[in-house]
């Protein structure tokens, strides 16, 4: 089976989108961090297209500078809604918290894309293992957990800071590619993109105004 790196970007955002939807509460970043890390590790060593975040060791063990822009992507699309709760001043991890809590449109499309979820059960399989494990734990033990992960047979603990960890997979690595066909790829790449997002909106706001102009065989939005 041919594999496409193309669609990664619309695979990282469905697979991030699909892990903070299992959280109606919300899910602080540090979580979110080590749950992507985790589902990915597990579907790298299994040969799976997951998610495709390259990981550095940082504060509180591996970190991707690439999942920020994802989540600001999906809030900037109304599916999902950051937030700084500010905590104690004497808190010994943060004095303030990064959370991300989905909307009720990123319900409805995960809803949706069950056919994908369905075709790709093995990536998603991986992610619910880790949520369900992860999602609980209290953070300290989560935290434990991860640090005494070795990577190059050194726990993450004793690794310099920004030393690479994890990085998707390379086309030759794959062994279950992500199917996506090419009208879910159409979709998808509206669904994600503020853009279009705001252009829909606004072209439907004006509908339902009646902000239209007939011409020959087709009507155009002012």
């Amino acid at each position: 089976m041919q594999v496409s790196m193309t669609i990664q970007p619309l695979v990282n955002h469905l697979l991030l989108l699909y892990t903070v939807n299992k959280f109606d509460r919300g899910i602080k970043i540090t979580r979110l961090q080590k749950i992507m890390f985790l589902s990915q590790w597990n579907g790298n060593e299994k040969g799976y297209q997951n998610a495709g975040f390259t990981f550095i060791r940082y504060k509180y063990g591996p970190f991707s500078r690439g999942i920020d822009p994802v989540i600001t992507n999906l809030a900037a699309t109304g599916l999902v809604r950051k937030a700084i709760i500010r905590k104690g001043w004497n808190d010994r991890l943060d004095s303030q918290t990064n959370m991300t809590f989905p909307l009720e449109e990123a319900a409805t499309l995960i809803k949706r894309c069950k056919p994908i979820i369905k075709k790709n059960r093995s990536a998603f399989g991986t992610f619910d293992k880790i949520i369900s494990y992860l999602g609980s734990l209290p953070l300290k033990k989560l935290l434990h957990s991860i640090y005494a992960m070795e990577v190059g047979q050194r726990p993450i603990r004793a690794i310099e800071f920004d030393t690479p960890l994890l990085a998707d997979l390379e086309p030759e690595q794959i062994k279950v590619p992500f199917y996506l066909t090419e009208e879910w790829i159409q979709t998808l790449e509206v669904l994600f993109d503020p853009e279009t997002q705001q252009g829909l909106n606004e072209s439907l706001l004006a509908l339902r105004e009646g902000d239209v102009v007939e011409t020959d065989k087709y009507y155009e939005s002012l």
